[in-house]
């Protein structure tokens, strides 16, 4: 018997907060450069080269942001009907089956 079945506003919650925490970490990267008013620092350090330095956020972001789309997609999934998301293995190992013929 299945106990804990999740409700859609479970993963449109955290679909929320992935793509949220995305956006702030895009947005903290551009106003880290932006705070400096500068003329000769912003001339002289351009913009793509702040973006190259914070690779390692700004992945995480992109990482997130999928993660957010995909969680918001299980959400509506789960509003018509939370057993849609489990696997169905023999269903889908005949399929695969059909289609390499």
């Amino acid at each position: 018997m299945i106990t804990n079945i999740p409700e859609y506003e479970d993963f449109e919650k955290v679909a929320k907060e992935c793509l949220i925490q995305a956006l702030e970490s895009f947005f903290n990267i551009y106003c880290g450069y932006k705070k400096y008013d500068n003329e000769n620092i912003n001339e002289e350090v351009p913009l793509n080269e702040v973006w190259d330095h914070n690779k390692p956020t700004f992945r995480t972001s992109i990482i997130l942001l999928h993660q957010g789309v995909e969680t918001y997609m299980k959400s509506v999934i789960v509003k018509n009907s939370p057993y849609l998301l489990l696997e169905q293995k023999d269903r889908i190992g005949r399929v695969c089956q059909k289609v390499k013929m």
